[in-house]
């Protein structure tokens, strides 16, 4: 599962309203995508370009592509380019793999690349 977050400082606000929620319905609120199919990552560096948070280690970073589904409504598609973006194998906030931003969201050619902080597992 791939999710929307609209920025670090609201997490503890997204819990308290959609840490209930299932996959199935925060793809259907235009936040979530469930069973993307991965595509390929590349161009893994030790360290990131920029400072990291206060407090998280430079773990470096990996740009990683996923395929879009068919038929996403433009107007109720809620991630777009330099949203912050978690992605999970099942429920979104208790099995996480990884953070990132979305560096392209493509709709059109039915692509998102999210730059990850780290490896891609």
């Amino acid at each position: 599962i791939l999710l929307h977050l609209e920025a670090l400082a609201e997490v503890a606000g997204f819990r308290g309203r959609f840490g209930f929620r299932t996959g199935e319905e925060l793809a259907k609120f235009g936040i979530g995508l469930i069973n993307i199919p991965y595509e390929s990552q590349w161009g893994f560096t030790d360290e990131g370009r920029r400072m990291p948070l206060p407090g998280w280690p430079d773990v470096g970073s990996e740009k990683v592509a996923f395929k879009l589904p068919r038929g996403l409504d433009k107007e109720k598609f809620g991630i777009k380019r330099g949203e912050s973006v978690l992605i999970s194998r099942g429920e979104p906030l208790s099995s996480r793999i990884a953070e990132g931003s979305v560096t392209e969201a493509d709709l059109e050619g039915r692509q998102i690349v999210i730059n990850i902080n780290g490896k891609f597992p």
